[in-house]
């Protein structure tokens, strides 16, 4: 399990350091769980690169629309 979605399991926030440690290691699933100011944060930092930016998008878009049919099978 990745820190981020361990912090998440624990009923704790994403933080800067563990989005960060999860995406260096190649685990994009923190950026279901990370705001766009944390993303923005570590890429003007150097800490990401800036692509992460765009898939960060996709990856909230994505969480939309699983949202929108989580409530639709079960309303």
């Amino acid at each position: 399990m990745s820190k981020t979605e361990q912090r998440i399991s624990e009923g704790k926030k994403a933080t800067l350091e563990s989005v960060a440690t999860d995406l260096n290691n190649g685990d994009w699933g923190a950026l279901y769980y990370a705001t766009e100011e944390q993303v923005t944060s570590l890429i003007d930092s150097g800490r990401i690169s800036e692509d992460f930016y765009s898939r960060h998008q996709d990856y909230q878009e994505e969480m939309r629309v699983m949202m929108n049919q989580a409530m639709a099978e079960f309303a």
